[in-house]
């Protein structure tokens, strides 16, 4: 009897638990089933993505309705991106009409800027590799991962394209139609075939290359660690002009026939791409570390840990240095810009409404928790995300979107055996990346790489250097490593 007792009272105890059980697994797939789900060509799991979010009515990321009714923006979507445990963001930029976002497990993050759709996923390189700035060219982004040079195209987020040079890497990524540009810790410059992955000219420099590479159809400019900028032949080893600033530079922006040149020594130098003419200059009484944003009238310069500046872009005479339309205190970044209004963010975490004309701040809020940001020179979306993956995007209230061009990208195949990129359900993939594409050239934008370890020089008045196809660019010794291959063309000093 007692045996018979025991023995139903185990079945019951095991049945409860097999219906709790039963229970449990139901719930969690109920919960799953709600979620995008999509697998992952970097660990085998998948990220769950939230719908994207209209708001009307309630607060967002911590911004009640009144706060934006007054800044004139409505919340056109938001999105969370779930990044899992012990992840977050590192950086977040817009381009073509798209919001991109990299992790800091080097997973790169694409999503629709018109509607807050994610479009895919791409790991980029060892989670643990760290990822430069993104730089450009025609429909692709370009990245050193690590010291991986990665070409990812912006449609689909393929990876046509990976060079791990022999040499340790100093620069950010550049490349034309047929050769890539990178900067070594060894002092060397180099122009490597992006084909066959061989060295078709370099040069060895006074001091390591660093910082952005800017490339036109005739030009490659890149900077120097001895405050000194460099212009050379694209397809050659040929000076074409060099200037060397009183403090450390990051880079160039070249447009419409300027390049501008921001530097540590506190002036925004504007010279005349081609023949090096110094145009005109600019003191902006503060360290400049960051590469200027312009639109279609102005020039907004960051002024580092100080200030923004809005310059007009056109001079009132000839040869005039560029007014200044207005200066924001603890200002940090532009954001967007919409006819006579700006969007910019203060280091202590204000949005804040410019008046162009008037040359003050209409209104200025907090933003909690949005400690990243985009600055976008396409149109007047404003995106701001926190850390844990939060996207945010602002647009102006009574203005009409328009939906972006998309043109096709450039028939390039992408790098044979790599897994595909995580797409979401339902989504799908434009097959551009919208306007604005091309061959970088005298319009191109090119925002530049951390601006680490730079040493500043003796401070002296800098002088425009006279154009030169030859003449001094260091001695012309052997570098302790160059890629694989056979002998480039063209190597040595300038």
């Amino acid at each position: 009897m007692r045996r018979e007792f025991a023995a139903h009272k185990a079945g019951v105890t095991w049945a409860r638990r097999a219906a709790r059980l039963g229970g449990l697994v139901a719930g969690l797939a109920a919960g799953l089933a709600g979620c995008q789900r999509a697998p992952s060509s970097d660990t085998g799991a998948g990220w769950a993505i939230t719908a994207p979010q209209v708001y009307g009515g309630t607060a967002v990321a911590g911004i009640g309705p009144d706060v934006l009714d007054k800044a004139g923006l409505r919340v056109e979507w938001t999105v969370q991106l779930s990044l899992g445990r012990a992840r977050e963001l590192k950086q977040v930029f817009y381009r073509n009409g798209r919001v991109y976002a990299v992790d800091d497990r080097a997973v790169l993050h694409a999503v629709d800027g018109m509607n807050g759709l994610p479009l895919w996923q791409r790991p980029l390189g060892l989670p643990t590799a760290p990822v430069s700035s993104a730089q450009y060219y025609q429909d692709n982004l370009l990245f050193v991962v690590g010291n991986t040079f990665v070409q990812v195209r912006q449609s689909d987020g393929q990876i046509v394209k990976r060079l791990e040079p022999k040499f340790m890497i100093s620069t950010a990524a550049a490349r034309g139609e047929r050769l890539i540009y990178l900067g070594g810790d060894n002092r060397w410059f180099y122009a490597l075939d992006a084909a066959r992955e061989v060295s078709m000219w370099e040069t060895i420099c006074p001091s390591v290359p660093t910082g952005s590479i800017t490339v036109t159809t005739t030009n490659v400019y890149f900077v120097t660690q001895d405050n000194t900028l460099y212009v050379s032949r694209a397809d050659q080893r040929h000076r074409v002009w060099e200037f060397q600033a009183a403090g450390s530079l990051v880079g160039v922006v070249l447009d419409k026939g300027m390049c501008l040149l921001p530097s540590a020594d506190t002036k925004l130098y504007c010279f005349d791409p081609e023949t090096g003419k110094m145009l005109w200059q600019y003191l902006a009484g503060g360290r400049l570390a960051e590469l200027p944003v312009l639109t279609a009238g102005a020039i907004y310069q960051p002024v580092d840990r100080q200030s923004l500046l809005c310059l007009e872009r056109e001079a009132t005479s000839p040869g005039q240095d560029r007014r200044l339309r207005w200066e924001l205190k603890n200002g940090r970044a532009f954001l967007a810009e919409d006819g006579a209004t700006t969007y910019a963010v203060a280091w202590d975490g204000q949005l804040a409404v410019m008046d162009n004309a008037a040359g003050k701040a209409k209104v200025s809020f907090f933003v909690p928790r949005m400690s990243l940001y985009a600055s976008n020179n396409e149109d007047a979306l404003v995106v701001l995300s926190s850390r844990d993956g939060v996207l945010l995007a602002l647009w102006p209230q009574g203005k009409v979107r328009a939906m972006p061009v998309v043109q096709a990208p450039a028939p390039e195949k992408p790098v044979a055996g790599q897994p595909g990129p995580t797409v979401q359900p339902g989504t799908g993939a434009p097959p551009g990346a919208g306007p604005g594409e091309g061959q970088a050239g005298p319009t191109e934008q090119v925002q530049p790489a951390a601006p680490g370890g730079l040493v500043p020089a003796a401070p002296t008045e800098p002088a425009p250097s006279a154009p030169s196809g030859a003449g001094a660019g260091g001695p012309n010794v052997q570098p302790p490593s160059r890629p694989s291959g056979t002998a480039p063309s063209g190597s040595g000093g300038f």
